[in-house]
């Protein structure tokens, strides 16, 4: 037998008059080849006076089909079916998610069970998406819809996910649980705020070890060739492309000036702890008795 999903379907018009004169008839018209097929019905078929739920093999080709219940000849109700068209699921696809916008872009890793490509479209939200490739712009909620039209052998489907958007921060602040969790915080009262430690990736909810503080931005003078540069070398979170980074230099500790490296920033080797680069950059100060440097942190 051949199942059709019409469970619940009222086919009441359609009942057997006694001595069997009025068998129903179901008529399946293929929407693929416009192939019509003709299946008389009684109680061996699976009618009922409430809905149709088996036929027997009819030879109609795989895909959707038209349906129409005739009594006397005459149509009774229709109704659009799959006929022998199995279901398809998806996975890789929650009904929710977070990102961090330092994500974009970001490939959505959706499959199906049938194996057929997902399309994507953007609902609703600070996205679009080309392909599998989803671009954010900003924070806030994105609606995504994935659709699969589905074959001759496969349903269709369509299924929605809520994808809320954070600020790179704020995202990366989301896996520690601190008393203060803004940029500014310092949780730890060690003199290293949470944006600071977003940088240099040091988790900010317990005190910083010694690899944590060797994190932060050390240096001093450095001879190359026969000059002499003022170096900083950091930790840098290779998430942590949102942050703004500039090189200051000043001889008096009060007027700071923003100024391009002679060094760098490049990066100089990786830490071992994290994977992260560790960032080199360098002024030259050769002939100059006195300057200072530090870094200039933006965190959005």
């Amino acid at each position: 037998m051949l199942a059709l999903n019409l469970s619940g379907t009222n086919f009441t018009d359609a009942s057997q008059a006694p001595g069997g004169t009025n068998i129903p008839v179901v008529q399946l018209q293929s929407l693929a080849n416009e192939q019509v097929i003709n299946v008389p019905l009684d109680s061996n078929y699976g009618i009922s006076s409430s809905s149709v739920t088996t036929l027997p093999p009819t030879g109609l080709v795989q895909g959707y089909a038209l349906l129409t219940m005739l009594v006397n000849g005459y149509p009774s109700i229709s109704q659009l079916v799959s006929y022998n068209v199995a279901a398809q699921t998806i996975s890789n696809f929650p009904a929710t998610r977070t990102l961090g916008l330092t994500a974009s872009p970001y490939t959505l890793p959706a499959t199906t069970s049938s194996g057929l490509t997902v399309t994507y479209s953007v609902v609703s939200g600070p996205a679009t998406v080309v392909g599998n490739t989803l671009t954010l712009s900003g924070t806030g909620t994105v609606v995504l819809l994935a659709t699969q039209s589905g074959n001759g052998t496969y349903a269709p489907f369509s299924s929605t996910e809520t994808i809320t958007v954070k600020s790179g921060f704020n995202f990366w602040m989301g896996a520690y649980s601190v008393s203060d969790s803004s940029s500014t915080g310092i949780p730890q009262n060690d003199g290293v705020n949470n944006g600071l430690k977003y940088l240099f990736n040091i988790n900010p909810s317990q005190p910083m070890s010694a690899a944590d503080r060797g994190a932060l931005p050390h240096g001093g003078p450095q001879p190359i060739g026969p000059d002499t540069y003022l170096t900083l070398a950091y930790r840098r979170n290779i998430s942590a492309t949102d942050v703004a980074v500039e090189v200051q230099t000043c001889t008096d500790l009060v007027n700071w000036v923003t100024v391009t490296p002679d060094i760098g920033p490049a990066p100089i080797g990786t830490d071992g702890s994290t994977g992260d680069p560790i960032i080199q950059a360098g002024v030259k100060c050769t002939n100059i008795p006195k300057m200072f440097i530090r870094l200039k942190i933006t965190v959005p």
